[in-house]
């Protein structure tokens, strides 16, 4: 399938993302998005291992050095002084499996999603205001989807 996915999330920005890069299978993929929503939400499914591995991926950034201006640049695009930077840093340290899972639960599951394919449109897998999707050509107008042989 595709050569890369992942998910992640902004917490300043309030957003939990998910991508896929070149994937001849979109709408598949976007169920299986769909579907880890699901298994997140779930009890049991994020061990305390799960939550080891994740926290050793947010404070390898998070903990990463900062140069002087990119304090500065963090400070001024997070709103994030020295102070809150460490009640955000402990605030993820006091996360277990279970207050993951309601957070899935709460934030995420049945909650109105933005999804967008880009791409050739003959490869586009969805017509134009069909099943509520809106296809836009690179001139931002609406598309239409024609026939093979028709004018």
């Amino acid at each position: 399938g595709a050569y890369g996915g992942g998910c992640s999330s902004s917490p300043m920005m309030g957003t939990f993302t998910c991508s896929s890069y070149r994937d001849p299978g979109t709408l598949a993929t976007l169920k299986v998005f769909e579907d880890a929503v699901a298994w997140a939400a779930t009890p049991g499914s994020i061990s305390t291992k799960d939550m080891n591995e994740a926290g050793l991926r947010a404070f390898k950034s998070l903990d990463a050095p900062l140069a002087p201006q990119s304090r500065g640049t963090a400070l001024f695009s997070n709103r994030l002084d020295d102070a809150s930077r460490q009640r955000f840093r402990d605030a993820l340290l006091a996360q277990t499996p279970e207050t993951l899972r309601a957070a899935a639960e709460a934030h995420l599951v049945g909650k109105p999603m933005s999804i967008a394919i880009v791409g050739n449109a003959a490869a586009v897998p969805v017509e134009h205001g069909v099943d509520g999707w809106t296809v836009l050509g690179s001139d931002g107008k609406p598309t239409v989807k024609r026939e093979a042989g028709s004018a």
